[in-house]
């Protein structure tokens, strides 16, 4: 089986023993499988939506799944985010966290968020985690949800959890109502 590896701004097609060998030399961040009887199953950061740090009020830049591809690429349901404070998007330069604010996979040697700034991204990835299932499965449109996502990386209250629970539901009944009627 082939992999597809993300080394900071190049992508190399590479064999399985070398995609091993490289993760061990270079703390590489993610290799992903290739299968290529499913074009889709690359999922690449382009088929995945942009959240700029002006939306989230967080130090870095983030990606979202909100088309289901995590289920044709063979992945968890996760975000990717930079690794710099940069406001310019910056594709090459990612990670990712799964909706349970784990990194599941090995930061580079050099990364320009520190421990605090990525233990806040993990708070919001935790206080969005609904909302962030339901885009990830496509059920709810990121532009409906994007401004009732709780902001920033402070743990948020339960009530605050609550009301953007009771958002996704409401327009998961409009979703369901709208079907009905077409």
């Amino acid at each position: 089986m082939n992999f597809l590896i993300f080394v900071l701004e190049e992508k190399y097609m590479i064999e399985l023993e070398e995609a091993i060998q490289r993760i061990q030399d270079y703390g590489l961040y993610e290799v992903v499988p290739v299968d290529y009887d499913k074009p889709k199953s690359a999922k690449m950061v382009n088929e995945m939506s942009n959240l700029r740090q002006a939306l989230t009020g967080l130090p870095m830049n983030l990606w979202v799944d909100d088309e289901g591809w995590y289920k044709e690429s063979g992945h968890y349901k996760r975000i990717k985010f930079q690794l710099d404070h940069d406001k310019k998007l910056n594709h090459n330069l990612l990670s990712v966290m799964d909706l349970n604010g784990v990194i599941r996979v090995k930061l580079p040697k050099k990364v320009a968020l520190d421990n605090k700034e990525l233990r806040q991204l993990s708070c919001w990835v935790r206080n969005n985690k609904y909302a962030l299932e339901l885009l990830a499965d496509a059920r709810i449109w990121l532009t409906d949800i994007l401004p009732h996502l709780i902001r920033g990386g402070e743990l948020a209250t339960e009530e605050q959890k609550a009301q953007l629970r009771m958002k996704c539901d409401e327009l998961l009944n409009e979703e369901n109502n709208d079907e009905e009627r077409n």
